[in-house]
């Protein structure tokens, strides 16, 4: 019966939710619970609380006359699979994350002028700066700003390239906060490394994933908060 290998199967998520917890201070008496009510289950937390309550009322009310009171699904148990084996093994952040030849970025060649409209127009107020995939900076409208204040004798014009800003382009410079993170990088790790409070009450913006997480070597994706804000 399905009953009974979805009880055997949610044991096994038990067990496996009892390793990750043990040792810690848990603020519910389940495991399970404590799970949902974390934010490392937000991909699957639909999918597991169902699981959940189904297990609940199999163990406590499994029998009405005789008969199996609930009978899971095949897609039931196949969801409740698909639970264990995200807590053993996360999702990469690369998988929620814009691909390199994908993300909106300049080159040292871009004309500023054509590259802070097609900013404009898209809604973004900081884009990379990458050549062959590398990155290289940051260009943004504080760029810009800070560029016309330091060089009131060489203003802007459609001449102007990403390269005559490029001394301003370093990320130490930026108001935003980047994180480097390598292609290992779960998307737990992600979501953690977003709510780590990096000083001046600032969060990461951005983090740029590389093979190792180094700033030296080809970009392979960009990640925001808002792409792990659900299941992509």
């Amino acid at each position: 019966m399905r009953a009974d290998i979805f009880l055997e199967i949610y044991r096994e998520l038990e067990d496996l939710l009892e390793q990750k917890y043990s040792g810690k201070k848990l603020h519910y008496s389940s495991v399970v619970f404590e799970f949902l009510n974390s934010e490392d289950s937000a991909p699957i937390r639909e999918k597991l609380d169902l699981c959940r309550e189904i297990r609940n009322v199999l163990t406590h009310n499994s029998k009405l006359g005789g008969e199996s009171v609930v009978e899971p699904s095949q897609t039931v148990l196949n969801n409740l699979k698909e639970c264990i084996d995200f807590i053993k093994k996360p999702p990469l952040a690369l998988n929620f994350a814009t691909p390199s030849d994908m993300i909106m970025k300049a080159s040292f060649s871009a004309n500023v002028l054509k590259t802070m409209s097609k900013m404009y127009k898209n809604g973004f107020s900081h884009v990379p700066v990458l050549e062959n995939s590398y990155f290289t900076g940051i260009f943004s409208m504080s760029t810009v700003f800070e560029y016309v204040l330091k060089n009131p004798e060489n203003p802007i014009n459609y001449k102007t390239t990403i390269r005559d800003l490029d001394r301003l382009l370093d990320i130490s410079k930026q108001s935003e906060n980047y994180y480097f993170a390598p292609r290992s990088l779960s998307s737990i790790e992600a979501r953690k490394i977003f709510e780590q409070v990096q000083g001046k009450n600032k969060r990461i913006s951005i983090i740029f994933i590389t093979e190792n997480g180094r700033k030296n070597e080809r970009i392979l994706g960009l990640l925001t908060p808002w792409d792990l804000m659900g299941d992509k």
